[in-house]
């Protein structure tokens, strides 16, 4: 998994663990978990097996509804996605962020997780569910960047889709519909200039106006108004194309007070639900499920718990009950150098990794795999270990390259291990030619990957041909879900193909 960043305790809580005895606490004991593959999604679920194949039958027809939406069909993800479905007990202990949240879901570079309380009735679970899939699916399968309001919007019209006898029903939130009504209003040139750092988004008191109103556009978009319809994707396209977001507002609404007018009578008027045929869904095909051993799905809820950022004090015992109990020791080492990482403590993150590697097994690529990746985004992401010199970041990507190649080594058909090695030579300007197969590998397994293609584009960069590095920055273009890295892809292919024009133009 891909992780955030996580609170500053956590570091000294966990690395100064004291050597283990038999008096130590032991393990937590956990939900019985099995494990069900669905193609390009893993469900790991301590509840029924009815209930994680009802998910899988729902998702495929909420797939089929959202591309009904937003008029094109989604991309296949490469991105393995994994569905945690926890009991009441686990989510209270491990997972739940805040009162009253049921379920989230993760989003990364080269994988995905959503966890979610199995034990809430089967209409909330779906709910989640559903809100939780269009933010992924617009951030991984539909090319492009949506802001907030579209986003949440989105999210919430799906998230009340009811499938039953073939159809597909959008239905209301009462709630929704009266916060709308009744809140305070956001005015529709405000509500769609909010970020996520802004007060209607973040604060108690606005977030309920700003999600009703999201839903209330959205709604009176896709089911009410077709001529809205068409300029909101209008506008859309134009923040795509890096149009200023005034300027794609007036060309796209014109009078920004007259759909702002509009919208406060539709809120007032009788909304109603939207319906659709499905037509013909294919058939889910979901394995039987595998269980899970205990140590197993305590290293998954400890990496789920660090990729989310969950309280520090609650992944502890996890961390402690895997040196206790996991046979792979590099495990829990790991664990701790990631937690070093994101704090900055070189000298805590350097004795993790080393205690990593001292117990790696021969053939473990998925631990040498989280290890070089540790190493790499040393050099890669901005500030990400501040106090480390450059000799010693280059020295890190070394590492992390030689980890790679031994990764490669034990299986090279796992994305991000191509990648990593990869990437590592090419931030190292050596073996370009290894690198380049290894990364055109990757591609061919993961082509919307817009990580991978930003490799390629700097691989072809240092190869000094700006003519291969057209169409990998097209794809960055096309499938980063960050407007810095799209920006970064667009100005950098603006003055790729002026070289090319130039150059061509004096060999005339």
């Amino acid at each position: 998994m891909r992780r955030s960043r996580i609170a500053a305790a956590f570091c000294a809580l966990v690395l100064s663990l004291p050597v283990l005895t038999a008096a130590a606490a032991p393990a937590p004991l956990l939900g019985r978990y099995s494990r069900y593959d669905a193609g390009e999604y893993v469900i790991v679920s301590s509840r029924s097996a009815a209930q994680a194949r009802r998910i899988m039958e729902d998702l495929a027809k909420f797939q089929a509804t959202l591309e009904r939406m937003l008029g094109k069909r989604a991309t296949r993800s490469s991105t393995p996605t994994t569905i945690l479905i926890t009991g009441t007990p686990d989510w209270d202990q491990w997972f739940k962020p805040l009162e009253g949240v049921t379920g989230y879901f993760r989003p990364g570079s080269f994988s995905n997780h959503m966890a979610l309380d199995g034990d809430s009735s089967i209409d909330e679970t779906l709910h989640v569910v559903f809100h939780e899939f269009t933010h992924y699916y617009l951030a991984t399968r539909f090319a492009g960047d949506y802001p907030p309001w579209f986003n949440e919007g989105l999210a919430e019209l799906m998230g009340y889709a009811h499938f039953e006898r073939g159809m597909a029903t959008l239905r209301i939130p009462t709630f929704r519909l009266n916060q709308a009504r009744d809140g305070q209003w956001i005015p529709f040139e405000r509500l769609i200039r909010v970020d996520h750092s802004d007060p209607e988004y973040q604060s108690h008191q606005l977030m309920p106006s700003f999600y009703a109103q999201s839903w209330l556009t959205v709604h009176y978009a896709m089911v009410a108004n077709p001529e809205f319809r068409a300029q909101v994707f209008d506008y859309l396209a134009q923040l795509n194309m890096l149009v200023p977001q005034e300027e794609a507002a007036r060309k796209a609404f014109g009078d920004l007070s007259t759909i702002d007018r509009k919208l406060y009578e539709y809120a007032r008027t009788r909304v109603n639900s939207g319906a659709w045929t499905l037509g013909e869904i294919p058939a889910v095909q979901i394995a039987t499920g595998e269980p899970m051993e205990p140590v197993e799905s305590m290293a998954l809820i400890a990496d789920l718990m660090l990729d989310a950022a969950q309280s520090p004090r609650r992944v502890a015992p996890l961390i402690q009950g895997l040196e206790m109990e996991d046979p792979n020791k590099a495990r829990p080492a790991v664990f701790m150098a990631r937690v070093a990482q994101r704090e900055g403590d070189s000298p805590s993150f350097d004795a993790a990794v080393a205690r990593a590697q001292s117990a790696l097994e021969p053939r473990d690529w998925r631990q040498r795999r989280e290890l070089g990746y540790l190493l790499l985004t040393n050099a890669l992401i901005a500030n990400q270990m501040p106090g480390r010199s450059k000799d010693v970041v280059l020295g890190d990507v070394k590492r992390a390259m030689n980890l790679f190649a031994e990764a490669v080594a034990a299986n090279g058909e796992d994305v991000e291990t191509l990648w990593g090695y990869g990437a590592s030579a090419v931030y190292l300007g050596i073996d370009l030619d290894r690198a380049e197969q290894s990364l055109l590998e990757a591609y061919g397994r993961a082509p919307t990957n817009a990580d991978i293609a930003a490799a390629l584009a700097n691989l072809k960069s240092q190869q000094r041909d700006p003519d291969g590095m057209v169409p990998y920055l097209k794809d960055v273009i096309r499938f980063a879900t960050d407007l810095q890295t799209r920006r970064w892809a667009t100005n950098a292919l603006i003055a790729t193909e002026k070289f090319i024009e130039e150059r061509d133009a004096k060999r005339r």
